[in-house]
């Protein structure tokens, strides 16, 4: 075989190979975080703002995920005045796995959600909610086991 031949043979395996990268680069799934992101990324500073009030607020969210439950502990202080808002889980792996739920607190200060879709792995609990006129979020990297 001379040196003719050989540089064929690799140059057609070469373009054998792109053409596959190209197909398994096609058929892989992407998903943007959500569907407007662009234009929440516009409002990105209204969020930073939120943040920042959460840091002021006395006491932490606590939380304990467990068998497709997890319960969250709501500071004391927020047992004086009613929140409002809602409660986001968001999976990077997967977006059919996200869902929402609204910020229900019990008494004791404490909220249980429990979804049958919850999958073992990585979740992002986005809360937002309003008290007494001024908005606040939080997010927290979750692990579901």
């Amino acid at each position: 075989m001379n040196w003719g031949k050989k540089i064929a043979i690799l140059y057609i395996g070469f373009i054998c190979m792109i053409g596959f990268l190209v197909y398994k680069s096609s058929a892989e799934k992407v998903d943007l975080v959500s569907p407007d992101y662009y234009a929440q990324e516009l409002k990105f500073q209204d969020k930073i703002n939120q943040m920042n009030n959460m840091n002021l607020i006395s006491g932490q969210i606590e939380y304990l995920a467990k068998n497709n439950t997890i319960t969250i502990s709501y500071p004391k202080s927020w047992q004086e005045f009613p929140a409002t808002g809602n409660i986001k889980f968001y999976r990077p792996s997967n977006s059919k796995l996200d869902f929402s739920t609204t910020l229900k607190i019990d008494s004791s200060g404490v909220q249980q959600i429990q979804n049958a879709q919850f999958e073992r792995g990585i979740y992002t609990m986005q809360i937002s909610f309003t008290q007494q006129g001024k908005k606040y979020y939080k997010e927290q990297q979750i692990f579901m086991n």
